[in-house]
């Protein structure tokens, strides 16, 4: 029994193997990209993104392709985020990001 359930899960996966292969897709690269790319080219810029799929092509692109080495990037949730304000609340007193000092 166990040589026949392997025998039939490496038929589906050799059967389905082209139509799941997502190696050659290149859309999470390109949209990181282009993402970048539209962001002013001054020395301090902070992207603010409200959701994971922007952070993290964002963050692939300028972490493993090198783009815009100099810009740094963070989620929104983040910036306000107690923890974040208790161990930032020298550097960010009275920003609007960590409340009121």
């Amino acid at each position: 029994m166990p040589l026949a359930t392997a025998a039939l899960l490496f038929v589906h996966a050799s059967h389905h193997y082209d139509a799941s292969d997502m190696s050659r897709t290149v859309i999470f690269r390109d949209y990181g990209l282009e993402m970048l790319r539209a962001i002013p080219d001054k020395p301090r810029v902070l992207l603010l993104t409200l959701g994971d799929e922007v952070l993290n092509a964002a963050r692939y692109v300028h972490r493993q392709l090198g783009v815009r080495p100099l810009h740094a990037s963070a989620h929104h949730g983040a910036l306000a985020s107690p923890h974040r304000c208790s161990t930032r609340r020298a550097t960010c007193t009275g920003s609007s990001a960590c409340g009121p000092s």
